[in-house]
């Protein structure tokens, strides 16, 4: 039965978060408001069965729908995120804060989840880990007392993927300035596989060179600067290259073209000129091989056609011209304009090109097409009628080994990921994320 023990102690409230602290045998309480949207308290008291005492003021920031759970190994109370108004302005933390009886301690790790509100927590004794799920982003992440790891890769836009065929494994990295992970997926689960290597960043090219076995990275967009600095990734390790060749920079394309063994680079998106130029890297340095061609633009995307061994390019955006909705095809020499209808006008998409079927698709972008998926055979686009996801500034690469289109993350899209097949499949056992799947009728 209930029995009502207090009328007095902490001021009325909801939305505060409780915990119960085993070591001292005393349970937590910590923030709460008496308005659903404003008027948080940043008071906690604790309870010993009996009475409530005032235990501090101040620290953390006044906040509610935070998440609180006692950590019984290492004896500290742990808070994440909340919500409060700051003048009228919302806010959602982001921060970590420990409780150990005595004082609160805000934990600064380098990678935290996003701010968030209304999530879950809870303490796995088993393994000694803190728990939290949800909160706006369908993520799963874990505390250990001084790192936060989420499960899969965590919401992101303007990220890169490449797949690794040697070892048939598609290669993330960057899209959020404070992630440097980098994950891998093969088609069942993703695998966080460093967290040392190139400073995080977006706006990023990446590209698999198949005649080297080593996944190439090149500039984007730091907290600090736009960069030009060139990565490799052999599955093991990140090495630095190159810290000269084209222009520091983001929002750029690169493909690796397998029949002249180059990563072929067009960079549209210096400001400090009006021509593009087209390089590239034959895994020692950096050449330029064209001023002009496919014209000055940024956040365009290309592939390459390994069929015909061309590198096709299509789309961008240009600050006074507008969004393009352009084809050009690059033959290791010279561009070529193919087509000028198609697709709408557009940046941000993805391309990918699908050797079994020898197209290029196209899907997605801003704006508008978010949900759109084309496919090019060298002569004429075909927009394909499929429903999918709305994306703008994901990522998108081909799976040879089995035969899918992997997409992962954007605009609109979380930390989703979804597979473009032609043939229906079943979903692999396993997973730690759930891979949504959209179907594409036979040609």
């Amino acid at each position: 039965s209930w029995t009502l023990r207090s009328t007095t102690g902490p001021s009325a409230r909801a939305r505060h978060a409780m915990a119960h602290d085993d070591a001292r045998g005393v349970t937590v309480l910590f923030g709460g408001g008496t308005d659903v949207l404003r008027n948080a308290d940043g008071d906690t008291w604790e309870w010993d069965g009996a009475t409530w005492t005032l235990r501090k003021t101040g620290n953390p920031p006044r906040r509610q729908r935070h998440a609180m759970v006692y950590d019984r190994t290492r004896g500290t109370t742990v808070v994440f995120g909340g919500f409060d108004y700051n003048n009228d302005d919302p806010i959602d933390y982001g921060d970590t804060w420990e409780w150990d009886g005595n004082t609160w301690v805000e934990r600064t790790p380098g990678l935290s989840p996003l701010a968030r509100s209304e999530h879950g927590m809870a303490y796995d004794s088993g393994r000694g880990i803190t728990v939290m799920f949800g909160g706006a982003p369908n993520e799963t992440w874990e505390w250990d007392g001084s790192a936060w790891s989420p499960s899969v890769p965590t919401v992101r836009r303007d990220h890169a993927l490449a797949y690794d065929s040697a070892r048939r494994v598609t290669v993330l990295f960057g899209g959020r300035f404070d992630d440097p992970a980098t994950w891998e997926w093969d088609g069942a689960a993703w695998t966080l596989r460093a967290t040392q290597g190139p400073p995080p960043r977006s706006g990023h090219v990446m590209a698999y060179d198949s005649a080297r076995g080593v996944t190439v990275l090149f500039g984007g967009l730091s907290l600090v600067a736009r960069r030009n600095d060139t990565w490799e990734w052999d599955g093991q390790a990140w090495a630095l290259r190159a810290t000269t060749g084209p222009p520091p920079d983001d929002n750029f394309a690169m493909v690796y073209d397998s029949a002249r063994g180059v990563m072929v680079l067009f960079h549209g998106n210096d400001l400090s000129r009006h021509e593009s130029t087209t390089w590239e890297w034959n895994g020692v340095s950096w050449m330029l091989r064209a001023v002009g061609g496919a014209t000055h633009r940024y956040s365009p995307e290309m592939a390459y056609d390994s069929r015909r061994g061309v590198s096709v390019l299509f789309g961008g955006e240009h600050g006074t011209s507008g969004r393009f909705n352009d084809t050009w095809e690059w033959d290791g020499a010279f561009w070529t304009l193919r087509a000028t209808t198609g697709p709408s006008p557009r940046n941000d998409h993805a391309m990918a090109f699908d050797s079994a079927r020898g197209v290029t698709v196209l899907f997605g972008g801003y704006f508008p097409g978010r949900a759109e998926t084309w496919e090019w055979d060298g002569d004429t686009w075909s927009q394909i009628q499929i429903s999918g996801p709305a994306r703008w500034a994901h990522a998108m690469t081909y799976d040879s080994a089995r035969d899918a289109i992997v997409l992962f993350g954007g605009s609109d899209g979380g930390n989703e990921t979804w597979e473009l097949r032609h043939i229906d499949f079943r979903q692999p056992a396993g997973r730690v994320e759930p891979t949504r799947v959209f179907r594409v009728p036979p040609p």
